[in-house]
């Protein structure tokens, strides 16, 4: 038998969310609640659906390689130089390449992330061959800054530290200036710093930081994005990576050509320009939040206040098994293990009436308890 290293050996593949057609066959259910996976289960706007139907009639021509139309759009509406931007398949992709690209398995390079923060940091960095390090969060379930600073001052092969902000599946956040604090911490150490904002537009904290400044300003630092929640392209796949023009020249270098394909160009083109949607995304969201906690209080569950489009619950009980007796109720809500959390649920934000019926299968639930 062929062998492989013992990274990939002890690597745990990530997991997603049950996708809809395993959920219906494999249950039996044709009607049925899906806050599992933090999708806009708005769905995209009709404006982008428009362009995407129109789109096809060009799918046999290979996509624009430098993705030139939709990095003039994102440069319009992030208001920074087109050679700062560039595209993955996915915001996985981009941390895949950005790991590949900076880390050296030979040198016994590492990464460094926190537990309970996205688990795709972990898995791209073993599959590289890498050895991960992982600061515990704090007490409320957000990353500790100087924890991370510590870590980093004790081990100097770390060249990459990842921040996911707001964080999943906790929906906890770094405020400005204690992010600010890493960046400068980080500085002249010769690590990559990556703040990854897929939650980026749900955020309503006032001290959250804008981080597309400190790109400008800091060359250590890189941002990434998603078009998968707010834009509702999940199914698409487009991943943002904002970062100086040198990290954007190397990470073209190792990415494969045509990695966004020519529809996901065309729609998420259309996409950020829909700024009238997305207000009307983040206010729903921010009411669906409001509604949980409410219920959440009325219920005695003890619950994490969110930053993103979902909200981190305590089930009291083994998560797997409170999970797989919701799922025989309709309502499909993510176990969340792999994280080391044991019995901490995650359920996404939907539609109002989403919320509603999730509300009332948990109180049937819970009252029956």
């Amino acid at each position: 038998m062929l062998k492989v290293s013992k990274h990939i050996q002890d690597l745990k593949a990530y997991k997603p969310g049950m996708s809809l057609e395993s959920i219906k066959n494999k249950h039996n259910l044709s009607k049925f609640y899906k806050l599992s996976s933090n999708e806009n289960l708005a769905g995209c706007s009709n404006e982008v659906k428009k362009v995407l139907v129109k789109a096809i009639e060009s799918a046999h021509f290979y996509p624009d390689p430098q993705c030139t139309k939709l990095k003039q759009n994102f440069s319009d509406f992030y208001k920074i130089k087109t050679d700062y931007l560039s595209f993955g398949n996915g915001s996985n992709e981009i941390i895949d390449i950005l790991i590949r690209t900076y880390c050296n398995p030979i040198e016994g390079e590492k990464v460094l992330t926190s537990q309970g923060a996205f688990i795709a940091y972990k898995v791209c960095a073993q599959a590289a061959r890498l050895e991960v390090k992982q600061c515990p969060l704090n007490k409320n379930l957000g990353f500790d800054i100087d924890a991370i600073k510590k870590a980093i001052n004790e081990d100097a092969k770390i060249k990459i530290v990842f921040i996911a902000n707001p964080n999943n599946p906790t929906g906890t956040y770094v405020s400005k200036d204690e992010l600010l604090s890493l960046v400068l911490f980080c500085k002249d150490k010769n690590i990559l710093l990556i703040i990854d904002e897929a939650y980026n537009e749900f955020v309503t904290a006032t001290d959250f930081p804008k981080t597309l400044d400190w790109v400008k300003t800091y060359n250590h630092v890189a941002v990434i994005r998603t078009l998968s929640k707010a834009y509702a392209l999940a199914g698409l796949r487009l991943g943002v990576l904002i970062a100086n023009p040198e990290i954007i020249s190397y990470f073209d270098k190792v990415r494969n050509p045509f990695n966004v394909n020519s529809l996901v160009q065309a729609g998420a083109s259309a996409a950020i320009k829909n700024t009238d949607y997305l207000k009307q995304i983040y206010e729903n969201n921010k009411q669906g939040l409001s509604f949980f906690y409410k219920s959440f209080d009325s219920l005695k569950i003890d619950y994490t206040k969110s930053q993103a489009n979902f909200i981190l619950f305590d089930c009291k009980q083994d998560a797997q098994d409170f999970c797989k007796q919701l799922l025989t109720k309709a309502l499909v809500l993510r176990p969340l293990l792999p994280y080391g959390f044991k019995t901490q649920v995650r359920m996404t934000v939907g539609p109002m009436e989403q919320n509603q019926k999730a509300v009332k299968i948990l109180q049937d639930y819970f009252n029956k308890a």
